[in-house]
């Protein structure tokens, strides 16, 4: 039996919003309405400086709860979503693209108020975080010296460095905090 993407998309999404669970240790929850879209933000810490984080392969946002709290016990606003259709998250699915992903990052941006951010994303989040980047290069908070962390650590899930890899699954998650909290604050 042959399956459609569309099928399966719903199939898998389905999935995802039975097992999905809330973020736990978010300092700040809200939902996000712009039309048919509804957005579940959870925002950890405080700071000046904010970094968006999309969790991997359309997983609930609660799969970065521990790099989240990490990275904002650093001085950094982390926020975390829920993909569409993923906990308190809603919206179309079927035919939707990554460009329409992107713009739900920043639906998040602007109802924050944000004008850059850094961006961030773990596999297909990745994806989500390079194509928001490039559809509006001008909202990324790159730091100055950023090449010279391409350089030295091509493995980095951060959006703004070039020749970077899609994944850290292999990285322990203190050395991914202190990656992230260096590249943000420009301490390499």
């Amino acid at each position: 039996m042959r399956h459609s993407t569309d099928q399966l998309v719903l199939l898998f999404t389905f999935v995802l919003a039975v097992f999905a669970h809330p973020t736990a240790g978010a300092d700040a929850t809200s939902i996000i309405r712009d039309g048919d879209v509804e957005i579940e933000v959870f925002v950890f810490g405080e700071g000046q400086t904010t970094l968006i984080i999309a969790a991997g392969n359309a997983r609930p946002a609660a799969q970065l709860d521990g790099l989240a709290q990490s990275i904002a016990a650093s001085g950094i606003r982390v926020v975390t979503y829920n993909y569409r259709s993923i906990g308190a998250s809603k919206g179309p699915i079927v035919g939707t693209t990554l460009h329409d992903f992107a713009d739900d990052v920043w639906r998040i941006a602007d109802s924050l108020g944000l004008e850059k951010v850094h961006l961030a994303g773990k596999t297909f989040g990745n994806r989500v975080m390079r194509t928001a980047a490039a559809d509006k290069p001008d909202r990324v908070a790159v730091p100055e010296n950023a090449m010279n962390l391409a350089t030295s650590r091509a493995n980095t899930w951060m959006v703004g460095i070039p020749q970077c890899g899609h994944n850290m699954l292999y990285e322990r998650p203190e050395d991914l905090r202190r990656l992230i909290v260096e590249y943000i604050t420009q301490r390499y």
